[in-house]
C-alpha cells in the first residue's frame, strides 16, 4: 500500500505539474506527514523531487543551460523585482536564489519563478508580510542558478542585467 502510494505520487509528479503535500494527503486519506516521509523515501531512492511553497515537482532540467549568476544591487524590493523581471523576460528561470552568510555560510532557497506573474506574487508576499529579503543580509550581493533554453537567452539576461547591476557567471553547470 505504502509502495503503491509512492508509485503514484510519482507518476502525478512526472506530468510536470506542482502539486502540493495536503493534495496527495487528501487524495490518499493520509497526513500530510505520511506524504513528507513518502518525498523523502523517494528522494533517497534518487528521484529529483524539488519542494516549493506552490508544491512539489520533479527536477526536470534535461537539454537546458543552466548557470550561477553572481549579482549586486541595492537591497531593495524595487531593485529585487526589476532583477527578476529582467531574468524571466529574457526566457530564464529563477530556480533559487543564495546568500553567502557569515555565520550559517550558504543559504540556499528555492524560488522556481518561470513567468512575470510568478515573480508577481512572490513580491506581493513580501509587500503583504513586511519582511525583508535574505540579500538585506549581504547588502544585496547574491547568487541565483537560472536555467536558459539558448546560450542566446543567457547572453541576453546578461546584457540587460549588466545595464542594471554588478553581475558575474560563477559557474555554468549543463546538463
Amino acid at each position: 500500500m505504502n509502495q503503491q502510494r509512492r508509485q503514484e505520487i510519482l507518476c502525478s509528479l512526472s506530468s510536470g505539474e506542482k502539486i502540493k503535500g495536503d493534495q496527495f494527503a487528501k487524495k490518499y486519506e493520509v497526513t500530510r506527514q505520511v506524504i513528507v516521509k513518502d518525498i523523502a523515501i523517494l528522494r533517497a531512492e534518487g528521484h529529483q523531487i524539488v519542494s516549493t511553497p506552490r508544491g512539489y515537482f520533479i527536477h526536470q532540467e534535461i537539454g537546458r543551460h543552466i548557470f550561477v549568476l553572481k549579482n549586486e544591487h541595492p537591497a531593495t524590493l524595487e531593485a529585487m523585482a526589476a532583477e527578476l523581471h529582467c531574468i524571466v523576460k529574457h526566457g530564464g528561470v529563477v530556480v533559487d536564489v543564495i546568500i553567502e552568510h557569515q555565520v550559517y555560510h550558504e543559504i540556499r532557497i528555492v524560488l522556481d519563478l518561470h513567468t512575470q506573474k510568478d515573480i508577481d506574487i512572490f513580491m506581493m508576499k513580501f509587500a503583504k508580510s513586511g519582511d525583508a529579503p535574505l540579500l538585506v543580509l549581504t547588502k544585496g550581493l547574491h547568487y541565483h542558478t537560472i536555467t536558459v533554453d539558448t546560450k542566446k537567452q543567457e547572453q541576453e539576461i546578461l546584457q540587460a542585467l549588466a545595464k542594471m547591476n554588478d553581475i558575474q557567471i560563477v559557474e555554468v553547470l549543463d546538463k
